[in-house]
């Protein structure tokens, strides 16, 4: 759980290539600000693409409690 409204993580990869999936899952800002948050899980056309990176979506989002 993050107690505050701004975080930051580092993601290390391997092996490398995973930055494909990143552009290929991602759209362009209308404007320079962070956008809402998402309501709901991505949908099955995310995890269709990340199956073809070799990208396996395991359970809902977020720690078991």
């Amino acid at each position: 759980m993050v107690a505050s409204e701004q975080a930051r993580f580092l993601l290390v990869p391997e092996p490398g290539g995973f930055d494909a999936f990143f552009r290929a899952a991602s759209e362009l800002a209308a404007r320079l600000e962070i956008p809402p948050a998402p309501s709901e899980p991505p949908g099955i056309a995310v995890t269709a693409l990340a199956a073809g990176y070799g990208i396996e979506m395991l359970g809902p989002p977020g720690i078991p409690a």
